[in-house]
């Protein structure tokens, strides 16, 4: 029996751990560059910023360069990619990848615990649409992570100012707003109203589908996305009929050790929960 059980480990269980693990790859310093897409000159002069930084204020930036993310999904690879590292300073937790991936054509900003507050995802959403993916586009690739970069820096000493939101943008939060204003008013005087004529009902999809809307552009500023849910949040609570729904009540670590380098670069025992944005070109 104990044959039995390590033959189906070796067989099956330790070949499934393995291929759930990434190919990291290593840590050499604090540009690692897989696929080849910047100069020697390119990444001495961003390996020079950014260790400049480190100096000054401890917070460590790594930028790190793929060919791809063999199938895993960017933001599962960094904060993986940020704990196995072990970016950032242990009782700090203040490290921040900067993640391109060449061929997948997407890009992560990776913030670990401690910076979170200064570096929130909206912040980095914004550096990635503004700065760094228009030169993507442009394949200005030094161009597009030097900008990311000075901007993550800036972010950090509470320096950076966000893109200005567009006149379109600004027209569709007000309208977001007085219509869950207006539905929120109507749902307060129509509580005396009999259900049976469908006025609550309606109110209360109203109410749910602009409260979903507003939310979801506050967080993610894009308006065809935060329209799109809003009206499939209306459509769900406005024609399920909860006479027919059952058991629902309405009311109620580091995966290893950082890898070492020639020139003694590590990590220091930072950690990653996930926090961050990405974004494609």
């Amino acid at each position: 029996m104990k044959k039995l059980s390590t033959a189906f480990l070796v067989w099956f269980v330790i070949p499934i751990i393995l291929f759930a693990v990434p190919n990291f790859p290593v840590l050499t310093d604090r540009v690692v560059d897989t696929a080849g897409i910047l100069t020697s000159d390119q990444t001495a002069t961003l390996i020079t910023k950014l260790k400049e930084h480190e100096a000054k204020t401890t917070n460590q930036i790594v930028v790190v360069i793929l060919k791809d993310l063999g199938g895993y999904e960017i933001s599962e690879y960094g904060y993986q990619l940020g704990r196995h590292w072990k970016i950032g300073q242990k009782n700090k937790n203040n490290g921040v990848l900067l993640i391109v991936s060449k061929d997948d054509r997407k890009v992560r900003i990776e913030v670990g615990y401690g910076l979170e507050g200064v570096l929130p995802d909206a912040r980095a959403h914004d550096i990635i649409q503004n700065k760094i993916i228009p030169a993507f586009k442009q394949k200005k690739f030094y161009e597009g992570i030097n900008q990311g970069i000075d901007s993550i820096i800036a972010s950090i000493a509470g320096e950076y100012k966000a893109t200005p939101v567009s006149s379109s943008f600004s027209s569709s939060y007000l309208i977001f707003t007085f219509f869950f204003i207006g539905s929120l008013l109507w749902l307060i005087i129509s509580r005396t109203i009999d259900e049976e004529n469908g006025v609550n009902k309606l109110l209360i999809s109203l109410t749910s589908s602009s409260v979903v809307g507003i939310v979801s552009w506050i967080i993610f500023h894009i308006i065809y996305f935060s329209l799109m849910l809003s009206v499939i949040v209306f459509l769900v609570t406005f024609f399920y009929d909860k006479r027919n729904r059952s058991g629902f009540d309405y009311g109620s670590s580091s995966w290893g050790d950082s890898s070492s380098s020639s020139d003694g670069f590590s990590g220091f025992g930072g950690s990653f929960g996930g926090g961050g944005a990405s974004g494609s070109w």
